[in-house]
């Protein structure tokens, strides 16, 4: 609980000055700030950088009393030109900190629609573009340092797999993909059809035409996949081969595609 000091109370980051019979405000700091913010050369995009200026400034709008305001104003900006901003920049960041504090009718951030772009030069010209359309553009904040240091999984895995299991009496086959191995399934799809479950492709045909799977000539063709891949190539053995499978799987090719990518014999895709 802090305590007043010679006329002196912080609270929070507001300093409450008494003197005479009325209370003065300004910001305050801890003994130990050292102003460590962030510096113009970081990897942030611009939006940000003058969003923090402009957050800096607005808390100083916000709290300090007419007395304190010029003094706090000159610290910000004698702060963030010893990190290298440019000074039309803390000019302008000032000017907005103005704006926004002087408006009567706060904009409601709920009515607003937002597009969510990368940061660049051109994403501020679009954000000016757009914005009497009521659409606010809004960088994202590309990759963090943790994707970029943690290795990306291998795709030698030999458990994931794009699989087929023919039937035994018609030329149709089941279609699947998986990240656990073919002998895994097999005893997932055996499973199914003890239990009936009629939510497995290869139980709703046996229950329709009394065909049951040939086990013995499934087989695996193609493994070393990526979870993306696995879908889309999966997909593309459903559409452009016989098949007793309920569903086309999670990318719906149409069927010219579908045929280009086997004309092509794309990597990846292309059934062999």
């Amino acid at each position: 609980m802090e305590i007043e000091s010679h006329g002196h109370l912080p609270f929070l980051d507001t300093e409450i000055i008494r003197r005479d019979s009325k209370a003065l405000f300004r910001v305050y700091r801890k003994p130990t700030n050292k102003d460590d913010l962030l510096h113009f050369y970081s990897a942030h995009n611009e939006r940000t950088k003058v969003g923090v200026v402009i957050g800096f400034f607005l808390r100083a709008l916000r709290i300090c009393s007419r007395e304190f305001l010029e003094d706090e104003i000159l610290r910000i900006k004698s702060t963030f030109r010893a990190l290298c901003y440019p000074e039309g920049l803390l000019s302008n960041s000032l000017r907005k900190a103005r704006d926004i504090r002087q408006r009567k009718n706060p904009i409601n951030r709920k009515d607003k629609q937002f597009l969510i772009v990368p940061g660049s030069d051109f994403s501020r010209l679009l954000g000016d573009a757009v914005r009497p359309l009521g659409l606010e553009v809004v960088n994202d904040t590309g990759k963090r340092i943790k994707q970029l240091v943690t290795p990306t999984s291998s795709i030698t895995n030999n458990l994931s797999i794009i699989y087929k299991i023919p039937c035994g009496g018609c030329e149709k086959s089941y279609y699947g993909e998986s990240y656990r191995g073919l002998e895994t399934r097999i005893k997932e799809h055996k499973a199914d059809l003890r239990h009936h479950r009629l939510s497995n492709a290869m139980v709703n045909h046996v229950e329709q035409e009394g065909h049951l799977p040939d086990w013995q000539q499934a087989e695996i063709i193609r493994k070393g996949l990526r979870k993306g891949q696995r879908k889309v190539i999966e997909a593309l053995y459903i559409s452009t081969n016989s098949n007793i499978n309920q569903k086309v799987g999670n990318i719906k090719w149409t069927k010219y595609t579908a045929e280009y990518a086997k004309m092509r014999n794309c990597p990846n895709t292309a059934p062999t």
